[in-house]
């Protein structure tokens, strides 16, 4: 019985060796710790596995993996606990002054355009950026017009596709295309408070794979060098990266935010959503959605309804003036 136990034990036994050695590299060699570091991608929701290794390690009779297994779980207490204290936080009137912002990956054609276009009414958000916008989601948009979002730049093109709805005018769009095929939306939002920039980015799936390999390092360094320090800005969309991921650095090196990491509520584990991901029943895994920010006063950091993506939306409440 013991045999058994600690053969099915090794999985979670490889996957704290795994991370432990991830987190150490990547302190030393930053990105380039990759592929170790890809552990990290799945910490968010790493807690079960820390139990389940802690169950299997006390039934087999383990104590250093018992102690190890239970060390990270503290860890990951320590480091999340304060995500669920949040929960209680998350129905509070909006105040004077805040925008709600809102990315949202709408899965290239995933979520319907109907129930896309409910979910963005009920959002009741001040600033979407959208990423895999497809033509007949955009159309949907567009048929409902100013009661939905007086102001939007639309440019539908499958996953390569971009969005941008607002309550408030919008100004210096600009729609850049990358090397590698991944685009960009630029633009300023011209709210009561001022203005903000902002910017939509999708990275290419195969950043997720291949990590330093690829040049979204450098455009991400590009952005945080471009991008001016004068306003508040955001930088926000599918980055198709975990949080802890090296390749984010030049974002909080330029004085960017996270915006969930430090104000969310939950795991904000935004991909993929059940069944959604190739019909495959996967339970969602990863937190690869984001909002940075500068210059801004982050209020709270959150999750919505799906609406059918294989993406869940990130909703932050952020307020001008910081």
């Amino acid at each position: 019985m013991r045999r058994s136990l600690s053969r099915l034990a090794r999985a979670p036994d490889l996957f704290a060796a795994a991370t432990v050695a991830g987190a150490a590299l990547q302190l030393v060699a930053g990105a380039w710790a990759w592929p170790v570091s890809s552990a990290l991608h799945f910490y968010e929701c790493s807690g079960l596995v820390w139990i389940a290794g802690a169950v299997l390690a006390w039934s087999a009779g383990r104590r250093g993996w018992l102690t190890s297994h239970m060390a990270l779980l503290g860890v990951w207490i320590a480091l999340h606990e304060a995500h669920f204290t949040r929960s209680s936080e998350l129905n509070a009137p909006r105040r004077e002054g805040e925008l709600r912002v809102v990315t949202f990956n709408v899965g290239d054609g995933r979520a319907s355009p109907e129930a896309l276009c409910d979910a963005l009414a009920r959002l009741d958000a001040d600033l979407v950026l959208l990423q895999e916008l497809d033509h007949a989601q955009a159309a949907a948009i567009e048929a409902r017009g100013a009661a939905l979002a007086p102001h939007r730049e639309l440019r539908p093109a499958g996953r390569r596709g971009k969005g941008v709805l607002s309550r408030f005018p919008l100004s210096e769009l600009r729609h850049v295309v990358e090397p590698d095929g991944a685009t960009r939306l630029h633009g300023v939002v011209e709210a009561p408070g001022g203005e903000l920039a902002f910017v939509n980015v999708h990275a290419r799936a195969s950043v997720a794979l291949f990590g330093p390999l690829t040049d979204f390092d450098e455009q991400l360094a590009e952005l945080a060098r471009d991008t001016p320090s004068a306003r508040p800005a955001l930088i926000a969309g599918d980055f198709n990266l975990g949080p802890l991921s090296a390749i984010l650095a030049p974002l909080e090196r330029a004085g960017f935010e996270n915006a969930f990491a430090r104000h969310g509520a939950g795991l904000g584990l935004s991909f993929p959503t059940f069944g959604r991901f190739w019909g495959l029943p996967s339970p969602p895994l990863v937190r690869i959605d984001h909002v940075f920010t500068r210059g801004l006063d982050v209020r709270s950091a959150e999750l919505g309804a799906s609406a059918g993506s294989d993406h869940r939306p990130l909703i932050a409440v952020v307020a001008l003036g910081a």
